[in-house]
């Protein structure tokens, strides 16, 4: 998960709510678990303003195991979006689908993170 804010010069191990303006993080997401949400939960939470959330499709999936099994990737968008959404309410929820290993740097060049 890559935080971005102006106060990164912080020295606690654990960030506070709100801590960060914008919080970049990626993932296939493919049927969203616990596991899933022990990493989306705290990402909404530390956020103030803004998740960005790369979802992996096409040739990202190439590699991965039982590929033809994974969920189309607009379900997995928004099933992704849909709970961030419920774990913070009013939050401004990104999500954009990943098809090169470079994207979600690209994505935080773009979004100036």
């Amino acid at each position: 998960m890559a935080i971005s804010d102006d106060n990164l010069g912080h020295n606690s191990p654990f960030s506070l709510p709100n801590s960060y303006g914008s919080v970049v993080l990626g993932g296939t997401f493919d049927r969203l678990h616990n596991g899933h949400f022990q990493f989306l939960k705290p990402a909404a939470v530390v956020a103030r303003d803004r998740v960005v959330v790369g979802v992996y499709d096409g040739p990202m999936l190439a590699k991965k195991k039982y590929a033809n099994l994974i969920e189309p990737i607009e379900q997995r968008m928004k099933h992704v979006e849909d709970y961030i959404k419920s774990v913070k309410p009013g939050i401004v929820v990104q999500v954009e689908p990943i098809v090169d290993p470079n994207a979600l740097q690209s994505m935080m060049r773009i979004w100036r993170l």
